[in-house]
């Protein structure tokens, strides 16, 4: 997105008399009728209305400076300050679940005393609860990506075939179940290991809704003698390494994740260029969207906004930046919630304005945000989850700017420009002097001073265009309206035109300085003041403005009429 600082939109409407924008007439010298000719001769070089809606749309492309019909100008800045994976808050533990299975004592006489080839059965049920870092109460857990290892070994010489099943984790609707084979092959321990693979399981924590954080494992053994001895005191146990690598969703409560912090700075470009003076913004906002697919609450604060400017202390506290509600989650999976609030004059302490006067270059913004701020709810967050945080600046063009000052620098070559070739039959030595008249009808509430300075390709300053490089009101600003109450729509608008007439004098030897000395550059530079802005009076700028300026020069030839 391109990006135009204040003074570009200002630059062109103050100075569109100046600066070279206008259609120039090819006048055939050659041809000219001299036999009666007056050696001083008027030429109209330019007449231009500017309207501010029109001069935005071509200038700004609707990009930085709004314009909405019968609505104040304002500038507009939006930036993203943060986005986070809230996916990542949650570490899904490893567990690994060590289990000695116990044979009942009635089983242990009944398998003593029984021939070969019997078997008999029996089972547990066991649980394992999940420590989670951040003291979540997870209920449910679809997994993307993990595995579930098993370790199985014996020392009876006999055959044991264990059958393990976990109700509350399934694929398809499906619970998981496995069978170990522990089968005597003349030799003790009998060890027997198996790797599975849990993408796309779901993992039930609460075992059907009683609880949460536990998982239910579910083992029933068979022992089948084979004749070898039995003393009763065998063992049989297994290891399970559950490695949760990833997963699609879980849902839960997944408690205070604090000092989620983020730190960023927004350049304004409305003080690129800028001097010295006094630029004020009456009523600006900054304007706090978040954006949020995390089925969780946040809190989010300001711990530090403040001027970017080295040396500068002004930095901003109040309400609107440490009282932001909370942030809704989204309502479902794919959801996503959007939430606004806006910092103004009336909740910070000191105002926004005062921050703005300050004319920062950019502005710092530290945030510290916080998951489930008012306790306990329901959470549910998928891998992808993201908050995304914007600031979106608005400063309406309605305050005042006293000694306003600003500079930009084009390339001109001025011999070109005016078409005074000195290989042709007219040029710079046939002008005696010149004088360009400005004729200008100010709707704008915007008195302009200005001087432009001619440089060589050295930056070398070969002279100005202005004899009083002080000169304050080249284009004096319009009539404003200041007696309805400050609430009115209508205060601070224009009534009624102002105009002014400058005559801007060139002698021979300075446009012959200007154009053999090699004018390659131009150098404007402007001074602005808002309708009585030495008194502070705020003021505004719509669409419907209009500037007219009219551009002429008086040119003396030296003309030899006896030729």
């Amino acid at each position: 997105m391109k990006k135009y600082p204040l003074s570009y939109f200002i630059l062109p409407l103050l100075l569109v008399g100046i600066i070279v924008s206008c259609k120039k007439e090819t006048f055939e010298v050659d041809k000219l009728d001299l036999s009666e000719a007056d050696p001083s001769f008027a030429i109209p070089l330019a007449k231009a209305t500017i309207n501010l809606g029109d001069l935005e749309k071509e200038f700004d492309e609707g990009e930085l400076i709004y314009n909405d019909a019968d609505e104040l100008f304002r500038l507009v800045y939006r930036q993203n300050i943060f986005e986070f994976n809230a996916g990542e808050l949650i570490e899904l533990p490893s567990q690994n679940l060590n289990y000695a299975v116990s044979v009942p004592p009635s089983t242990v006489t009944a398998f003593s005393f029984a021939p070969a080839g019997t078997s008999v059965n029996f089972g547990e049920t066991l649980s394992e609860t999940f420590a989670f870092s951040n003291g979540e109460e997870v209920d449910s857990i679809r997994l993307s990506s993990g595995t579930l290892n098993i370790d199985a070994f014996t020392d009876m010489q006999h055959d044991v075939t264990l059958n393990i099943s976990i109700p509350y984790l399934k694929q398809n609707g499906n619970s998981f179940n496995t069978t170990v084979d522990l089968s005597f092959q003349g030799s003790t321990p009998t060890q027997e290991m198996l790797n599975i693979d849990l993408s796309n399981y779901v993992m039930d924590l609460t075992k059907g809704g009683q609880t949460n954080n536990e998982l239910e494992v579910v083992v029933d053994v068979t022992l089948t003698k084979t004749g070898q001895p039995y003393t009763g005191t065998e063992s049989i146990s297994f290891d399970l390494n559950l490695d949760l690598t990833g997963f699609e969703s879980i849902f839960g409560y997944f408690g205070n994740f604090q000092n989620i912090v983020a730190q960023d700075t927004q350049d304004l470009p409305v003080f690129n260029n800028f001097i010295s003076g006094d630029l004020h913004f009456a009523d600006p906002q900054l304007n706090l969207y978040i954006r949020s697919s995390a089925g969780l609450p946040l809190g989010i604060n300001f711990s530090g906004l403040y001027d970017g400017n080295s040396g500068s202390s002004q930095s901003l506290g109040g309400p609107g930046l440490t009282n932001i509600p909370t942030i809704p989650g989204a309502s479902f999976l794919g959801d996503t919630a959007d939430f606004f609030h806006s910092i103004n004059n009336g909740n910070t302490t000191p105002s926004l304005s005062q921050l703005i006067d300050a004319s920062p270059d950019n502005i710092v913004y530290e945030l510290a945000a916080e998951t489930n701020p008012d306790g306990f709810s329901q959470n549910f967050l998928s891998s992808d989850a993201m908050a995304w945080g914007d600031v979106e600046v608005i400063l309406p063009i309605f305050g005042y700017a006293y000694n306003f000052s600003f500079q930009d620098t084009s390339d001109l070559d001025l011999g070109e420009a005016l078409d005074l070739d000195p290989e042709s039959n007219f040029d710079d030595k046939d002008v005696n002097r010149a004088t360009i008249r400005i004729i200008s009808d100010n709707g704008l509430p915007l008195a302009l001073g200005a001087q432009i300075y001619f440089l060589d390709e050295n930056d070398v300053v070969l002279d100005s265009l202005f004899a009083n490089p002080s000169l304050d009101n080249l284009i004096p600003a319009g009539i404003v309206d200041v007696s309805l109450p400050v609430t009115d729509p209508n205060y601070g608008k224009v009534v009624e035109s102002s105009r002014r007439i400058t005559d801007v004098p060139l002698n021979n030897g300075q446009l012959q300085n200007l154009i053999s000395g090699g004018t390659k550059k131009v150098v404007y530079r402007a001074n602005l003041n808002t309708t009585n802005a030495d008194q502070q009076q705020d003021v505004k700028f719509y669409p419907e403005y209009e500037l007219t300026v009219s551009l002429s020069a008086k040119i003396n030839l030296n003309v030899n009429l006896s030729n």
